[in-house]
C-alpha cells in the first residue's frame, strides 16, 4: 500500500514532464508462468466483485511427476478455501470480435500459471501487479484495478484514465454488471472506476472490430491524449525478455 501510494503522487514532487503520470497502462506478460496445482477451481472474495474464480497458485515440488491438487497438501481441497461454486463469477474466454483469446495454460495435462498483470503509468513507474493463475479474463482485470485502487489514499489526485488491449471488455463488463445485473456492488472504488476512461492502446487499436471499439474506446480520438506513451507495459516487457530469466531454477526471484 505505501508502495503504491508513493508512487502515485511522484509526479507532484519529481514529474518527468507535462506529461507524466497522465494515464494508467496495464498489460499481461506471461513470461514469468510456472507450474501451479492442478485445482483450478479455487476461488477469492472481493467486496464489490463477490466470488470468483482464481485457481490456486501453491507451486508443487519439483520430484512429483504429475502436478494437482492433491501434491500442495489438504489446504487447496478445503471447504474453507473453496466456497460453494454456484456464484462464482466466470468468463468467456475467447471475444471472436476484437481476436482476442484468453485460454488458461495447460502443458502436458499439468497446469501453467498465465503469468501476471501489472499496471505502469505512461510516464513508466510500475504501480501495482497481480500474478494469474489462470488466464487474463475481464474480471481479473477488474479484480486487479480494484485491488490497486483501494490502496490509493486520495482517488482524486489519481488519473481517471485506463488503457489496455482489451479495454472495450473491461469497459462493458463494468457498465453492465455495475448497472444491468448488479453483481458488482457499488462501493466507492467501483463508483470511482465505472466514472474512468478506459481506451484500447495504439498497438492492439487496429485488431479491434467493433464501431464501439473504432469511436468509442480509441485513445487517438482524444487530441488532449495525443502524446500519450500507450505501449509502456510492451516496452517494459521487451526489456525483460532480452535481460531476465525467469527460470526458477536460475533466478531465485521466481
Amino acid at each position: 500500500m505505501q508502495f503504491a501510494n508513493f508512487w502515485a503522487s511522484h509526479a507532484q514532487h519529481h514529474a518527468f514532464n507535462s506529461l507524466c503520470s497522465k494515464v494508467f497502462v496495464t498489460d499481461g506478460f506471461q513470461k514469468p508462468s510456472r507450474f501451479i496445482c492442478g485445482n483450478v477451481e479455487m476461488t477469492v472474495h472481493s467486496e464489490e466483485l463477490g466470488v470468483i474464480q482464481v485457481g490456486y497458485g501453491n507451486r508443487p515440488d519439483y520430484g512429483t511427476k504429475r502436478k494437482n491438487m492433491e501434491d500442495c497438501g489438504d489446504e487447496c481441497s478445503s471447504s474453507s478455501a473453496n466456497p460453494a461454486v454456484h456464484k462464482v463469477e466466470k468468463e468467456l474466454i475467447i471475444n471472436t470480435e476484437c481476436n482476442i483469446n484468453r485460454n488458461p495454460r495447460f502443458v502436458n495435462g499439468k497446469v501453467r500459471s498465465y503469468g501476471l498483470i501489472y499496471t505502469m503509468y505512461n510516464c513508466g513507474i510500475v504501480v501495482d501487479c497481480l500474478e494469474i493463475n489462470l488466464s487474463e479474463q475481464v474480471y481479473i482485470t477488474l479484480l486487479h484495478w480494484i485491488n490497486m485502487l483501494k490502496k490509493f489514499e486520495d482517488l482524486t489526485k489519481i488519473p481517471s484514465v485506463f488503457v489496455y488491449d482489451n479495454a472495450c471488455s473491461v469497459w462493458m463488463g463494468v457498465k453492465n454488471r455495475l448497472h444491468q445485473t448488479k453483481t458488482i456492488v457499488p462501493t466507492p472504488t467501483a463508483l470511482f472506476l465505472d466514472s474512468c476512461d478506459m481506451y484500447i492502446d495504439r498497438l492492439h487499436q487496429r485488431t479491434h472490430t467493433r464501431s464501439m471499439c473504432r469511436l468509442e474506446r480509441n485513445i487517438n480520438l482524444r487530441s488532449d491524449l495525443k502524446n500519450i506513451n500507450t505501449i509502456t507495459c510492451e516496452q517494459t516487457n521487451s526489456w525483460l525478455r532480452q535481460r531476465c530469466s525467469f527460470d526458477p531454477e536460475k533466478n531465485p526471484l521466481f
